[in-house]
């Protein structure tokens, strides 16, 4: 995302594939309580079942040359929505990151980061391509309230670690962390987490291929 965004109430989450990522979103957003969740996302079959309530675009079913112009109506729609009837909502991006790379879109992402607050809005990025988040999308990761760091890849750990600054002991951290295991990072304060969920919550959120199998024979 391009310009500059203050520091507001943002959050981007980072991991690469199975360091529990969106398992942690969806965990996230069951437990908001009086706040309207809004959920985008590419993927067939579609991640983020089992959140109650939530409102989800999944851009999967649609070309791809026209997800970018999709998304744009949807965060424009909501955004004038925030504006004209304010109340808390979450709106959750997930793996959107090559088309927030068309300029106007990202604009108007980088409009909702900036002023998003004074709505009652707030915006969630999540990415596992921690290298194009750092070379297309620094002034977002630098400007976000809260930041959540899960497994890395190799070889991008030390990037990001060197970009965030991230001490040594935290880089370890980082490369043994086992799924869910995050650095929660919030004005620079560090706090290691493990996301874990009841035996429910895992049955009804997980979509793990070989758990579903399990529960299935189980079942």
């Amino acid at each position: 995302l391009p310009g500059h965004v203050r520091a507001s109430h943002q959050l981007v989450v980072v991991g690469k594939v199975g360091s529990g990522k969106s398992f942690f979103l969806k965990l996230l957003a069951r437990h908001l309580k009086g706040v309207e969740v809004l959920i985008v996302e590419q993927r067939n079959p579609a991640e983020y079942v089992g959140v109650p309530n939530a409102r989800t675009l999944n851009l999967a079913s649609v070309l791809y040359s026209e997800r970018a112009s999709v998304l744009r109506e949807f965060v424009l729609s909501l955004w004038e929505t925030a504006k004209r009837d304010p109340r808390p909502r979450l709106l959750i991006l997930d793996e959107l990151w090559s088309l927030l790379r068309e300029p106007d879109l990202a604009a108007l992402v980088e409009e909702i980061a900036r002023i998003g607050r004074h709505h009652f809005l707030s915006l969630v990025i999540a990415t596992q391509q921690a290298r194009e988040l750092l070379e297309g999308g620094r002034a977002v990761l630098d400007n976000a309230s809260i930041r959540v760091f899960l497994k890395q890849h190799d070889r991008d750990l030390a990037d990001l670690c060197e970009a965030v600054g991230l001490s040594a002991p935290a880089r370890r951290f980082l490369r043994g962390a086992s799924r869910g295991q995050a650095l929660l990072d919030v004005g620079g304060m560090l706090v290691e987490v493990d996301v874990q969920a009841t035996a429910a919550e895992h049955e009804i959120i997980s979509t793990d291929p070989r758990e579903r199998l399990t529960l299935a024979a189980a079942g």
